[in-house]
């Protein structure tokens, strides 16, 4: 029935439509689209990726990583299983396997055209951040925000400018904060809660990385309001909290979130990021005085499995995010979610950033 497949293809685009707004309703409308026997390989695929980059935002990377490769299987098409591949290598990268993030973007790739071949480009950015060619990132960000104004595609440009302004961010170079208050500005207007939290506080990162201490800690504490209202965890954020006290220094404070970091990191299974926040709390334990508790932690972030699984990994004890740009220390993996993944609408919204 020509009508049920209709029906079935839009409840498959408005589940993925619906992830950066609430991943747990992604979930649902997906699972209906699987449910129904008239959906096709194609809508069911779409349902899977839907799914796979929704338990992606609730940190489930086993499960969304399932869900992904159940979508490339599954894929009637060849652009609708290149969509799938592009997704599966975004949550490959958040896991630590970038080897294989970056064959499957670049297998997706020659399968693409239009505003599909901007996502791409900006989803092996991502990629190529966590591989460390920092250069050919911001240059694929730059080549997907081109296409994104060729085609009127909000989503798209505010996305690739988001990462390319947290990039630029840690980097110490200009632009950064300008592309994220675009980028956070644009997602509120499109109603995307979640994706403009994010922005927003990789805003206060840059506020940060100026020297603005003042401003990045209430842009923290005011998004981290946000998450707990739209009730999507994201324990590895805290890291930037306890870098940017440890920068001041706010010792006892910096201690206490590195604990809760790790507590929720711990319970959540993040290896890597979890490896970063014993590396944090070694810090900050050492600037207290507290040796044994440094020695321990440093230890423990050795052994913790996928510590440098992904591009360069855990800065040293005694090193700082918010260090003066003239000593730039290796840019920090974009493994938390603060990064915008591949755009899951295929529909371009309507208007244009201001420009």
């Amino acid at each position: 029935m020509p009508g049920s497949t209709d029906a079935g293809a839009g409840t498959a685009m408005a589940a993925l439509d619906t992830v950066q707004r609430c991943p747990r309703e992604a979930i649902a409308i997906a699972q209906r689209v699987l449910a129904a026997s008239t959906a096709d390989d194609d809508e069911r695929s779409t349902a899977d990726r839907a799914i796979g980059l929704a338990l992606r935002e609730l940190n489930d990377l086993p499960g969304a990583l399932r869900h992904l490769r159940r979508a490339v299987r599954t894929a009637g098409t060849a652009r609708t299983r290149a969509l799938a591949q592009m997704s599966l290598g975004y949550v490959l990268a958040n896991a630590g396997r970038t080897a294989a993030a970056l064959r499957a973007v670049t297998d997706a790739l020659p399968q693409l055209t239009g505003a599909d071949a901007g996502r791409a480009r900006m989803q092996r950015g991502v990629v190529l951040h966590y591989r460390g060619r920092y250069d050919e990132a911001v240059r694929d960000y730059g080549h997907a925000i081109d296409i994104a104004q060729r085609d009127g595609d909000l989503l798209l440009e505010a996305r690739a400018r988001n990462n390319r302004g947290l990039l630029n961010a840690h980097r110490g170079t200009v632009g950064g904060a300008d592309d994220l208050s675009r980028a956070a500005a644009v997602f509120h207007g499109l109603g995307l809660d979640l994706a403009a939290a994010d922005a927003r506080w990789n805003g206060g990162i840059a506020a940060g990385r100026r020297g603005d201490i003042a401003a990045a800690l209430r842009c923290f504490a005011d998004v981290g309001e946000e998450y707990r209202r739209l009730a999507v965890p994201r324990p590895a954020l805290l890291l930037d909290r306890v870098e940017l006290l440890l920068s001041v220094p706010l010792v006892d404070e910096a201690v206490q979130v590195a604990a809760v970091a790790i507590r929720e990191l711990r319970r959540r299974g993040m290896a890597s990021d979890l490896a970063e926040a014993l590396l944090a709390q070694a810090r900050a334990a050492l600037l207290a005085g507290d040796l044994d508790t440094a020695t321990a932690a440093a230890a423990a972030a050795r052994t913790s499995s996928g510590a440098r699984a992904a591009g360069p990994g855990p800065r040293s004890p005694g090193t700082s995010s918010y260090a003066p740009s003239s000593a730039r220390e290796p840019v920090r993996r974009p493994c938390s979610p603060r990064w915008s993944g591949p755009p899951t609408s295929s529909t371009p919204p309507a208007g244009r950033i201001p420009r």
